[in-house]
């Protein structure tokens, strides 16, 4: 059984300042809390948390960043399959592993684009 705990430490002065999406009228609940004298709101996380068991001689994908550029004049309409400048599309892909490894990477963005490259992974995140 895996178990994540989150704690926030008490003796960080936040002064009451606080995100203003944590203050109860969007997605976050509401809490009557105070820290001094000054109101405070909820606390949470506000980015990804997840836990992964990666075997030793493997690697594991934690984020994949795609950016997508059209090559083309900008367009003042609609565009139109095959009747545009097309697109660049760069991926940045960060992994992690155990120890460091080496294996293939591999894609398939459609029926017809696919590839596939040799990647020497160092231990921890790159």
């Amino acid at each position: 059984e895996n178990q994540l705990e989150v704690v926030f430490d008490p003796s960080i002065d936040v002064g009451g300042r606080f995100m203003a999406c944590t203050g109860g009228w969007d997605w976050a609940p509401y809490t009557n809390t105070k820290q001094g004298d000054a109101n405070t709101f909820s606390k949470g996380i506000w980015k990804h948390v997840y836990m992964v068991a990666t075997a030793l001689a493997s690697a594991s994908m934690t984020h994949v960043v795609p950016q997508i550029s059209y090559k083309g004049e900008y367009p003042i309409e609609p565009l139109v399959d095959g009747g545009h400048g097309g697109f660049k599309v760069d991926v940045r892909i960060f992994l992690s592993a155990p120890a460091a490894t080496v294996g293939e990477l591999s894609f398939k963005l459609d029926t017809v684009t696919e590839g596939s490259a040799k990647v020497a992974v160092p231990a921890g995140e790159s």
